[in-house]
């Protein structure tokens, strides 16, 4: 970023994230903004579509493990951080990703779930969870044969739905809330990944309040969908 230091681009608070200010250096200001996004990037420049997810990537594992989480964690305590760092992760298989705000009720369906195998640690198994879908998550279908993306649904007629999910390119503008479906196609043209992606969508009943909790019948949802995923599991996907 040394070579906008001489322009005024480099107050703008966006030059700070290169990831969203590379479609508009790279394609230009005035340019299409359906080509100006990540998935322009990967079709025009995929070794720095590439480069950049893998940036992206580490940088959200690193603070993971150093902090606890991805989002607002805890990296150090008085005199050390806080987590000492180890090699682990090998020879795991699935990939439980919860996805969602704990603190807007129902919202928080998806990593409620994911805590539950968390504190478990099933074998061959890695939970994560994460506040939304970011493009960087196309690298955990090189990374793990299987991922489930446990998240809150909307409406729906049943308490839960499970699919697989298709890559399929949306052109989204934003490198921070990504639908599945691109996911996937970001996984499928940069790293030529054929981990297979599946969505558990819990149906939630209340997202408009800002508390820690479910509802009751966001929370009897979630029962059922547990047991699903895990008699899913059991049979060795």
């Amino acid at each position: 970023m040394r070579c906008l230091s001489s322009t005024p681009y480099e107050r703008h608070p966006r030059c700070q994230h290169p990831a969203i200010t590379a479609p508009d250096l790279l394609f230009g200001f005035g340019s299409d903004p359906h080509a100006r996004n990540v998935l322009g990037i990967a079709a025009k420049f995929p070794q720095l579509a590439r480069q950049g997810v893998n940036m992206r990537r580490f940088g959200q594992e690193l603070i993971g493990v150093t902090a606890g989480k991805k989002i607002h964690g805890t990296g150090a305590v008085p005199g050390a951080p806080q987590v000492v760092l180890s090699e682990g992760g090998a020879g795991k298989k699935v990939l439980l990703l919860g996805i969602g705000n704990p603190c807007r009720g129902d919202d928080g369906l998806g990593p409620a779930l994911a805590a539950r195998f968390e504190a478990e640690r099933p074998e061959g198994v890695e939970v994560d969870i994460n506040y939304q879908l970011n493009v960087e998550d196309a690298l955990c279908l090189e990374e793990f044969e299987v991922v489930v993306l446990l998240d809150a649904a909307v409406d729906g007629d049943g308490p839960f739905y499970f699919r697989e999910v298709e890559p399929a390119a949306k052109g989204e503008l934003s490198t921070h809330s990504v639908a599945p479906e691109s996911v996937a196609a970001y996984a499928r043209e940069l790293f030529e990944a054929r981990g297979r992606l599946y969505v558990l969508g819990i149906r939630g009943a209340d997202f408009s309040f800002f508390e820690e909790r479910l509802t009751a019948e966001a929370a009897a949802n979630l029962e059922l969908a547990e047991g699903f995923l895990r008699e899913w599991l059991a049979k060795g996907k």
